[in-house]
């Protein structure tokens, strides 16, 4: 993780379980390499992982 903070490389991690330890790893890793951490259920994964990758197209085309 901090070889790729340092590429410039984000990490954006998407939880599909509830567990409070994995969640506190999930918010730290997030925090540190200045990715997002999305909590989701299995059922609203598809939409969380399309608008991400929507939302970090329009982001890269407008550089």
């Amino acid at each position: 993780m901090q070889r790729c903070t340092r590429e410039g490389i984000t990490i954006n991690t998407f939880m599909l379980d509830d567990s409070r330890m994995l969640a506190a790893f999930v918010e730290q890793t997030a925090r540190i390499n200045r990715g997002r951490a999305f909590f989701v259920t299995p059922e609203r994964l598809g939409e969380f992982v399309l608008v991400d990758y929507v939302r970090g197209t329009r982001i890269r085309s407008s550089r």
